[in-house]
């Protein structure tokens, strides 16, 4: 599942098999202009009307168990940043990527669980984090199969080797150049490997070069990791927000017709530049309760 931007408009799902029965989907979604307003924390959504159960599962007939993707057989899953969100500066970014998993661990929390992730390698520096697989292919599948103690986040940008974006094995743009595992616009994107009907692997891979690089546009980074871990955790988009007749995956009404509570969710499929989007609302939780 991505955030994308317009130049990707109208791609539709893109299904694959792999081996020994297992399942990884990707998404290619387009940026609408749309704002509203977040919850500043959990106490204040409850007053205003936006969350009022935590813990219960009630699926609208119009999402149903369509928007919901599989389970993983236990709780907290294994979690793993890249070493290079711990050495680029300074560790700048490691408490907005922590920020989304202790959201996601507070809901757990709630369910009797002990978190909804478990970070390993947590550290500073160098010491931090895990060093990238030397992947050069452009199927994110292979990051996802690379790490097999933990879902891994990976940092995608335009400066090192490992990481880099534009690889020769995406093909080649029409001005020549090579194309991208994440194609332009993409924020983020995540893979799930499903084997038996159970998630038994994922990865995410973050967008920093066509984002938060020098020079580029500014989105939040734990606004963006919050909705990608709920892909991780199962969940599919709170509504459909593919253009041109394609389709994002999702059992869930068309966006543009979509009641609020679907535009407000963590899981709505857009996120804008500068937008803060960091905390669950109803339609979030009813879902993700509906699976754990």
């Amino acid at each position: 599942m991505e955030f994308a931007g317009p130049e990707n408009k109208g791609k539709a799902l893109v299904p694959a098999r792999g081996n020994e029965g297992m399942y990884r989907l990707g998404i290619f979604l387009p940026i609408i202009l749309v704002f509203w307003g977040c919850s500043p924390n959990p106490s204040n959504a409850v007053s205003h009307g936006r969350v009022v159960n935590y813990t219960s599962c009630a699926l609208r007939g119009d999402q149903g168990v369509g928007s919901l993707h599989g389970q993983w057989n236990y709780l907290p899953v294994p979690l793993v940043f890249d070493k290079d969100f711990y050495v680029a500066d300074g560790g700048g970014v490691i408490p907005s990527l922590k920020g989304a998993v202790e959201t996601w661990s507070h809901w757990a929390n709630l369910r009797g669980f002990w978190g909804a992730f478990r970070l390993l390698n947590d550290n500073t520096g160098i010491s931090g984090g895990r060093d990238i697989p030397e992947l050069t292919d452009c199927s994110q599948a292979s990051y996802s199969s690379a790490v097999t103690d933990a879902v891994g986040v990976w940092k995608i940008n335009g400066t090192s080797r490992w990481h880099e974006n534009r690889r020769s094995s995406c093909g080649t743009n029409t001005d020549g150049s090579p194309g991208r595992i994440l194609p332009v616009g993409v924020q983020g994107q995540t893979d799930w490997i499903i084997q038996n009907g159970k998630i038994i692997g994922a990865s995410i891979l973050l967008n920093f070069e066509g984002y938060n690089a020098p020079g580029q546009q500014r989105i939040d980074v734990e606004s963006l990791l919050l909705h990608e871990l709920g892909h991780v955790l199962g969940l599919l988009h709170s509504c459909n927000g593919s253009g041109n007749g394609g389709t994002d995956g999702t059992a869930a009404p068309m966006c543009a017709i979509a009641p609020t509570q679907y535009t407000s969710a963590v899981m709505f499929p857009f996120l804008q530049v500068n937008q803060e989007r960091r905390q669950l609302q109803q339609n979030d939780y009813s879902r993700i309760n509906c699976l754990y």
